[in-house]
């Protein structure tokens, strides 16, 4: 599987003793260089959530708030796509407890 990351919190530094200044500068220029040419992935973050109850005891997602209007429970809410984490109501493999 494919592991995504923020280039943006790679730190952009090599560690070098002080008489190698220059050359650890420019291993640290060819490292970001390196990291900017790569191919972006398309991704997106993936919302979490959980089915919850609410003040009538109905299920609902806890990210958008909507309530489940049929009686099968999955692993995602079908509204927002938020995953279902398994807190409350669930047990995160679409099962209620």
């Amino acid at each position: 599987m494919a592991k995504y990351i923020d280039v943006k919190k790679i730190p952009y530094y090599l560690v070098g003793s002080d008489d190698t200044n220059t050359k650890a500068e420019g291993r640290r220029v060819a490292f970001k260089n390196e990291i900017d040419k790569m191919p972006a992935a398309d991704v997106q973050e993936v919302k979490r959530g959980a089915w919850v109850h609410d003040e009538f005891d109905m299920l609902c997602c806890s990210e958008c708030k909507e309530e489940l209007a049929f009686e099968a429970i999955t692993t995602y809410c079908p509204y927002c796509g938020a995953k279902m984490e398994g807190k409350d109501g669930e047990s995160g493999n679409g099962q209620i407890q």
